[in-house]
């Protein structure tokens, strides 16, 4: 069948509440992708893009280096699948391998989301749910982990932006799944769209708490949580001739072109003078565009409320500039705070080159600290990888191994706890944080919490074997040691 009678995002949530089994197969000009269900959950995900197999996006992950890329690939060439390429090689460990099933569902979900016009197939029941590794992906969590991806990464359907006419959240039960799964701005938006609302006017309004609502509205839309309806016509519902037609046409163009500029542009650049413009300059360009854009010209019988409300946001905008440029002591407080501004993002631009270069130093210490852990040298890596989170604290994988290497440490081991904690924060899916901060739990003699650790990977993995033997360890430890206390 083809993408224009196929929903996606219906289908998987079909499959979500059925807990079917099937693979969804999609594909566009050559592009072959496909999402495989088992038991109502993503087992793993399939591209024939280079950037999006397994073995390079455990490179992007940082799991594997290039260079192992040789090894796995010959191991597939004698016809094994990545997933037991990968394993067979060495290059990877079980959780690894699990990081990087879930890190390709996302990025592959998240460019299948914004097709359209491509052909589309479903095998049902085990077909070709033959890989033996098996993600058991939350479909609500993915999709909403894909669509937030798909914006990130501007993959939008044409046309999507800026966002015109109104939203209004989706009547499909089916949806209502993927509500749990939203973050504070994409709850904001959903909530707000629970009658028909001007789109501009909304993420103007939740823009003002700080809310980046046009990108949460985008999300919505990709999921079909909330709809997007057309400006509403002219309210005398008179016909136009095809001249007016084009005419309205271009200044919606125009309109949306300037709304879109004016949100990053000076007051000089909104009314179009020069920074060292006159008072008669400022004046002059200011009565030309109030001749264009008052919103007395647009009157309510002729316009829809819509229109009407991003002229006013568009009017707001330049009567704003010009109530500044106007009064020369508001004018050169304006001036000074623009150079301040300029100072600080020629600072800013060059604490990005400093990033990038922290970046570099950080890979280099991780690599060490990963050797000296390799080689036992605890007290040496714990050195080396506490660097690297202080020049990079966000990345998960670096809390992860200082909190292993600190473990190993008796006197670092409620650091080793913090560091654990914060890598599970950074990426809620990291089944080896879990196991880290389980085994650790285990060896402060803390059973009862070890356990709450191994069943959260088994959550994600029900048949993790070490998962499961850890649980049973610190489950009979927990009863040895009540049977103690009760003595």
């Amino acid at each position: 069948m083809s993408a224009e009678g196929f929903d996606l995002v219906e289908a998987l949530l079909d499959l979500h509440s059925s807990q079917g089994s099937a693979v969804l197969r999609l594909e566009k000009e050559g592009v072959k992708k496909q999402l495989a269900v088992r038991g109502g959950r993503v087992a793993f995900a399939e591209s024939n893009i280079a950037e999006e197999h397994l073995a390079r996006v455990l490179v992007d992950l940082g799991r594997i280096s290039r260079a192992d890329l040789t090894a796995v690939a010959t191991l597939m060439k004698s016809g094994k699948p990545s997933d037991e390429a990968l394993l067979e090689s060495g290059k990877v460990d079980a959780a690894g391998l699990a990081e990087g099933v879930r890190a390709q569902a996302v990025a592959i979900l998240a460019s299948l989301l914004p097709w359209s016009d491509s052909d589309a197939s479903v095998f049902s029941g085990d077909r070709a749910l033959h890989r033996a590794t098996d993600g058991q992906i939350p479909i609500p969590e993915l999709l909403v982990l894909a669509a937030r991806r798909a914006v990130e990464g501007r993959r939008l359907p044409a046309g999507l932006l800026p966002l015109k006419g109104s939203v209004l959240r989706s009547a499909d039960a089916r949806r209502v799944q993927l509500a749990a799964a939203l973050d504070p701005a994409e709850a904001a938006v959903y909530v707000a769209a629970e009658s028909p609302v001007d789109a501009q006017l909304l993420v103007s309004r939740l823009a003002r708490d700080g809310t980046k609502a046009e990108e949460a509205a985008c999300r919505l839309l990709l999921l079909g949580l909330i709809e997007l309806r057309s400006p509403t016509p002219a309210a005398d519902g008179a016909q136009r001739s095809s001249e007016e037609e084009a005419a309205d046409a271009r200044l919606e163009r125009r309109l949306d072109d300037m709304l879109q500029r004016f949100e990053v542009a000076s007051h000089y650049e909104i009314l179009s003078i020069a920074p060292d413009a006159t008072t008669d300059q400022i004046q002059a360009a200011y009565h030309e565009l109030a001749k264009e854009f008052h919103p007395d010209r647009f009157p309510a019988e002729q316009f829809s409320p819509e229109f009407r409300a991003r002229v006013e946001k568009l009017f707001t905008s330049i009567n704003g500039a010009y109530t500044i440029l106007s009064d020369p002591a508001a004018r050169i407080t304006y001036d000074d705070s623009r150079l301040a501004q300029s100072q600080v993002e020629a600072a800013q631009r060059a604490r990005v080159g400093m990033a990038a270069d922290n970046e570099k130093i950080a890979d280099a210490l991780f690599r060490a600290g990963r050797m000296s852990m390799a080689q036992h040298d605890y007290e040496k890596a714990v050195a080396h990888l506490k660097e690297c989170v202080w020049l990079r604290s966000d990345v998960a994988r670096y809390r992860l191994y200082l909190g292993v290497a600190e473990s190993q440490i008796p006197k670092y081991r409620k650091e080793a706890e913090e560091h654990l904690l914060k890598a599970i924060e950074l990426d809620r899916m990291g089944i080896e944080s879990y196991l880290a901060l389980g085994r650790l739990y285990m060896k402060v003699n803390l059973p009862r919490r070890a356990e709450v650790q191994f069943n959260e990977v088994l959550r994600w993995d029900p048949h993790h074997a070490e998962a499961q033997r850890l649980l049973e360890e610190a489950a009979s430890e927990r009863e040895r040691s009540e049977k103690e206390k009760r003595r």
